[in-house]
């Protein structure tokens, strides 16, 4: 499977051309423009193999995650598969997570999150018994929503749970990372089933506003 594959969702931008078992992975080490970044990494990648076509498709990274991070990952892929008519693959960062600690090997359950930053946490809950099997929805939850779940049975892992180690330290597996070559694997074992039209992929976002309303903060502010 030869897959180019964009993500940007956890506040870095990175790129990562996967050719059979061959995996070529760059990340960007400045978030202040990533969009050019993007744009000159997948021109480099592209006098790496013959032609468009030598691609099965376009994965993208689509969230939850860092709302801006999220959209210039999906308008890049998006612009890039209309260009070329390659079908795009959505990959929820969670699941792409998921799929990293169980190809490192992990199993049984298992509580993935990322940091969703205002308090809160991107998190779902996985069995990684016989790759991973996501028990329910993908949620957004207050940052100690998970604790009265720690238990020496079920592995926490992610940037999210690693943001809160007065909550969770204890039960964290540390260094899981979100980048494209998350997102490449995931892709890789998921198949191109879900794969569509440039012009179906669309943003996953769990959190429906940004920031509160200044009416919002001075009823807060009067309640107080």
């Amino acid at each position: 499977m030869n897959l180019l594959v964009v993500d940007s969702a956890d506040g870095q931008a990175s790129v990562a051309l996967l050719q059979g078992d061959a995996l070529d992975l760059r990340v960007n080490q400045d978030t202040r423009d990533s969009l050019s970044w993007l744009q000159q990494q997948v021109e480099a990648l592209r006098q790496t193999f013959a032609d468009w076509s030598t691609l099965d498709a376009l994965v993208c990274g689509v969230g939850p995650g860092g709302f801006t991070g999220v959209r210039v990952a999906v308008g890049y892929v998006q612009g890039l598969g209309l260009a070329t008519g390659l079908p795009c693959l959505p990959v929820n960062s969670l699941d792409a997570l998921a799929w990293r600690l169980y190809l490192d090997g992990a199993r049984g359950p298992a509580w993935i999150a990322l940091d969703a930053r205002m308090n809160q946490l991107y998190a779902a809950r996985y069995n990684l018994a016989q790759g991973p099997q996501r028990e329910g929805d993908l949620q957004l939850l207050d940052a100690d929503a998970l604790v009265d779940q720690l238990s020496p049975d079920c592995l926490f892992a992610g940037p999210g749970f690693e943001a809160w180690p007065e909550h969770y330290a204890q039960h964290t597996h540390a260094g899981l990372r979100l980048d494209a070559a998350a997102v490449a694997l995931a892709a890789r074992h998921m198949g191109l089933d879900a794969a569509g039209p440039a012009a179906e992929l669309q943003p996953l976002y769990l959190r429906n506003q940004v920031a509160k309303t200044l009416a919002e903060r001075r009823a807060e502010k009067n309640a107080s």
